[in-house]
């Protein structure tokens, strides 16, 4: 359902594009000429015949619009120097790392680590990248808006009583002193995580980008900068829910109890960018590297519950503020298909440094003010690849 979700919300500039330009659509199944622009040339002498000579001895020809055009300089898949708006739509593949390994289930009997956290991470998720700039032929008047988002990352894991040859059940529990059992006060210990038969464990990430760039390096040249403002977001849960029947505290098929923690990170400020963009006929490569400073206003929200939820242990919603960054690369390589159309395979990696994950705020030590600060362990690492599409008019 994700996929298809992600999917659907790729098709959409897409379909914008293709309705804008309907008349180029047909081109991709038809022979048209690739050898031509779509808008006049501002660089070559409007006195030269198109049968002519140019200066470099080659022949010119004529671009659909007019205009002479000097054949040895407009190979095939040209692109457009005249103002052009583009339209660029990518799935994304991307792992978004976890934080901190730490031990979260041990054998209560043995002792032994059943499950770190670091096994709770995520696999390759699926997510989307729309970029909307105004290429300019000048070298500094270019413009861009671009969104990426990865949704709703997931791991699910469940741990079940190991077999013991007495037959003895509920020996799955949380670590430290949280999982040692009551002694004596409802803040030093617990019942359903110290002995449980089974706890289950939910991991879930999304991130979100927005930003929007001047861009100082037009068509004709190779390298260039951005910068302008930058969002990103980063919306975490993590959550265990432990089954016990030891010491009869929850009967069989009666209500877990919850251990549930939420983080969310805001992150508002500028990031700049260096690119190089290299041409060769039919095709073009674009590389980058680019880093941001920011502000990030984080929170978290802790609730955890013991004996069948009827007893609440800790239930907390700190905030903070901090100074974050970030760092990123990529490279794309871009096929001309038309005089409009490209089509895009990419690689990027991105680093996101001084953000509250959610598996970093599990605290299992039973002090009085255990889970009531936010923590910042662990910075945020993402990298995948993409495949796209891009319109240019």
């Amino acid at each position: 359902m994700h996929l298809l979700k992600t999917a659907l919300i790729c098709a959409m500039p897409l379909l914008l594009a293709v309705v804008s330009r309907a008349d180029d659509a047909a081109d991709l199944l038809s022979s048209v000429p690739l050898d031509t622009i779509h808008t006049q040339r501002t660089d070559v002498p409007s006195s030269l015949s198109p049968s002519g000579a140019g200066p470099d001895g080659g022949q010119y020809t004529t671009g659909p619009q007019g205009g002479t055009v000097p054949y040895s300089n407009n190979p095939d898949c040209s692109s457009s120097m005249g103002p052009t708006l583009s339209v660029t739509n990518e799935f994304l593949v991307w792992k978004i790392g976890g934080g901190v390994d730490q031990p979260l289930v041990f054998n209560a009997l043995s002792g032994a680590t059943r499950l770190t956290t670091g096994e709770m991470g995520f696999g390759p998720q699926a997510g989307m990248k729309t970029d909307v700039q105004y290429m300019s032929p000048e070298e500094d008047s270019a413009f861009e808006i671009q969104y990426f988002g990865i949704y709703e990352a997931t791991d699910n894991k469940e741990i079940d009583t190991a077999p013991h040859p007495l037959g003895v059940p509920g020996d799955v529990r949380l670590p430290a002193s949280f999982g040692n059992g009551y002694t004596g006060s409802s803040t030093s210990g617990t019942q359903d995580y110290s002995f449980a038969d089974a706890m289950t464990f939910h991991n879930q990430s999304t991130f979100n980008s927005l930003e929007a760039n001047l861009v100082w390096g037009g068509q004709k040249t190779n390298t260039g900068i951005t910068f302008g403002p930058r969002y990103l977001g980063l919306y975490e849960s993590f959550r265990i829910q432990s089954y016990s029947t030891f010491p009869n505290v929850t009967q069989a098929g009666g209500p877990p109890s919850v251990y549930n923690i939420s983080t969310r990170n805001d992150l508002l400020g500028a990031s700049i960018g260096f690119f190089y963009r290299g041409k060769y006929n039919c095709w073009e490569n674009y590389v980058f590297i680019k880093g941001g400073i920011y502000g990030n206003s984080a929170r978290q929200s802790t609730f955890v519950t013991d004996a069948g939820s009827s007893l609440v242990l800790r239930n907390y919603s700190p905030e903070a503020s901090i100074t974050a960054s970030s760092l990123e690369t990529g490279l794309t390589v871009r096929r001309w298909i038309n005089k409009t159309w490209l089509v895009h395979i990419g690689t990027e990696a991105m680093w996101v440094q001084n953000v509250a994950r959610a598996t970093d705020q599990l605290d299992f030590t039973t002090n009085s003010t255990s889970g009531s600060e936010l923590q910042f362990r662990q910075g945020l690492l993402m990298y995948g690849g993409s495949v796209g599409v891009e319109a240019r008019y």
